[in-house]
């Protein structure tokens, strides 16, 4: 991650680690759903919030929310921040006393959507869905405390509710079996018990909709702007030697990694056929974890399941899994 970090008394950007926006914050509160950045900054003690983010584009509009730390968490200000990427700083008022700040992903002109958030509690039913999300442009959040005074520093990391499922490799490994001479022909991959809506600032950073909760729901996966993010074609036929695919899947965080009830472990699932007869691999995934990749290495050890929705194990498929980086970009260059 680079951060570049604006300093007024040098005017030069210094390279810290990840992009960034400067936040001004203090003054009386205010509340106002059509509130604009201010022109010119607040004369009183500056304050300074860092907002960075990795991986990803940088994010267009952002939806800033201010909070009283002390419950009942009233809303202290609010204010959406347009075309402010390359600016030197963005200003902004809250109160003096503790505060939790927020962070959304926002559209433009979108303001009239927060018209009924008074406090944290309401924001927190706030939902992403991937009828809007995608690994090319995801929607972001985050959030943080800041002490009580006038002046103050913080740092907001932006990050993806997304977590990435790369199928790196597949093969086969029949050799002890009576079809050993077989192959497995692969039509298609998908994501089972995949989460298409989440709350991004619930703590237990479940999913709380879900796709193909069972067998594919190919009408369900098509309405989606990016299908491709659930449902993919196959490679064909697969044998010993190891097929590089490098497929990328996406999907809600679930860091379930034990299924209990009503609480599922996602699944990635391998269509085809051994021998023209019909063939499923539903592999269990280990929890997935916002803004990271399960990168995996398949390789099938016997014949699959005649069922979509019943899971095979160890005896069925060996899995080799490793987390990485599911987007990697050279770093951006900013300057004031």
């Amino acid at each position: 991650m680079n951060l570049y970090y604006y300093s007024k008394s040098t005017r030069i950007a210094r390279l810290m680690s990840g992009a960034i926006i400067t936040a001004i914050l203090q003054g009386p509160a205010f509340f106002s759903s059509c509130t604009q950045v201010l022109e010119t900054p607040p004369s009183r003690t500056e304050a300074q919030i860092y907002i960075q983010w990795t991986k990803n584009p940088t994010p267009e509009v952002l939806d800033l929310f201010f909070f009283d730390l002390q419950e009942p968490g009233l809303l202290d200000s609010y204010q959406q921040i347009t075309n402010w990427y390359g600016s030197e700083a963005v200003y902004g008022l809250s109160g003096a006393g503790a505060k939790r700040l927020v962070a959304l992903s926002g559209k433009a002109g979108e303001t009239p959507l927060w018209a009924n958030i008074r406090y944290f509690g309401d924001l927190r039913g706030h939902s992403f869905s991937l009828m809007e999300d995608s690994p090319d442009r995801p929607l972001l959040c985050a959030q943080t405390e800041l002490p009580a005074g006038a002046s103050r520093h913080a740092v907001l990391s932006l990050q993806s509710r997304l977590s990435c499922i790369r199928v790196h490799t597949l093969s086969c490994d029949f050799s002890q079996r009576p079809y050993s001479t077989s192959s497995f022909h692969c039509d298609k991959l998908f994501l089972q018990y995949a989460g298409v809506e989440c709350r991004p600032l619930e703590q237990d950073g479940l999913p709380i909709a879900w796709i193909n909760p069972g067998p594919l729901d190919s009408a369900a996966v098509a309405r989606l702007p990016h299908p491709e993010m659930i449902l993919q074609p196959g490679c064909g036929s697969v044998g010993p030697q190891k097929i590089t695919l490098n497929q990328n899947f996406y999907c809600y965080a679930n860091p379930v990694k034990v299924a209990s009830l009503g609480k599922p472990l996602t699944r990635l699932v391998l269509e085809g056929t051994i021998d023209s007869l019909p063939c499923y691999y539903p592999i269990e995934l280990p929890g997935l974890m916002a803004g990271e990749c399960l990168e995996m290495d398949i390789t099938l050890l016997r014949m699959g399941s005649p069922d979509p929705d019943l899971p095979v194990y160890s005896e069925s498929v060996k899995l080799e899994t490793r987390t990485v980086p599911w987007d990697q970009r050279e770093p951006y260059t900013v300057t004031f």
